[in-house]
């Protein structure tokens, strides 16, 4: 697909990427993977410190797996641990800065999906703190706080599966892009890192 091709390019250009990401095409080609989510195993957002050490971008894709099936409250802007959405956000990001203070670091917000207006109980059975709108203000919040380019792909990217044409062209089980909706992502994506 489009944004792995890109990501493949990037790498053989000499860098080294580091791309936070759940995509399994994406895992497979990886070189090193590692599970940073705050629900990720036993060390949760704590795994940063496994990551390849000569990052010179790294891309975080996350948020939509929060909203759709995360266990931690969303919190508040303040919040410092990995207990809430916030704080993991928080974390995640001081975590990355600190391993790599010399790579850019660039977020990207999930995607609209059919269900983000549900505040229901997740498939864990834990009632959502908010919208999926609601997971991407604090993915900006945070980002914000540290200064990180955010690609808004929720607010950008024109991937919508509530509209019946976009949903077909883009995204046809209203979740996952198809092939067309990973060149849509992948030119946000590299029009802010041409900027960077």
């Amino acid at each position: 697909d489009k944004l792995l091709q890109t990501l493949k390019s990037l790498r053989d250009l000499g860098n080294t990427l580091i791309v936070v990401e759940h995509d399994e095409d994406t895992m497979y080609a990886a070189d090193w993977i590692v599970d940073v989510g705050p629900a990720a195993g036993v060390n949760g957002g704590d795994e940063v410190h496994r990551l390849l050490p000569d990052a010179d971008v790294v891309v975080v894709f996350g948020g939509t797996n929060d909203f759709g099936h995360g266990n931690a409250a969303l919190g508040t802007i303040e919040d410092r641990t990995n207990d809430t959405f916030y704080g993991a956000c928080y974390c995640l990001f001081m975590q990355l800065i600190e391993r790599y203070p010399s790579a850019q670091i660039v977020m990207m917000t999930p995607l609209h999906r059919e269900s983000e207006d549900e505040v229901t109980y997740n498939e864990l059975g834990v009632r959502r703190c908010g919208t999926l709108a609601t997971y991407v203000q604090a993915i900006r919040e945070v980002a914000e706080c540290f200064g990180i380019p955010v690609v808004d792909l929720f607010r950008n990217c024109m991937i919508q599966p509530r509209i019946p044409a976009l949903k077909e062209k883009y995204m046809p089980d209203g979740l996952h892009p198809n092939d067309a909706g990973h060149v849509l992502v992948t030119r946000c994506l590299l029009s802010v890192l041409e900027q960077l």
